[in-house]
């Protein structure tokens, strides 16, 4: 396994806590749900580049 990318599930300012918790890959490997546990508690939804499986933000 290759370490692609390191991204971050919350503001880069935010002193609270989280984690990722769980993660899904959709179907077609485009869009990726990751649950984050801790003070957020929320699902943070990334698109995911199928060649380099580099994400960003759906914003």
């Amino acid at each position: 396994m290759l370490l692609v990318q390191d991204i971050l599930m919350t503001t880069a300012n935010s002193n609270l806590q989280n984690s990722a918790a769980d993660i899904y890959l959709s179907a077609n490997g485009k869009i990726l749900y990751a649950y984050n546990r801790g003070d957020f508690n929320e699902i943070v939804v990334f698109n995911r580049i199928i060649h380099t499986g580099v994400l960003a933000d759906s914003g």
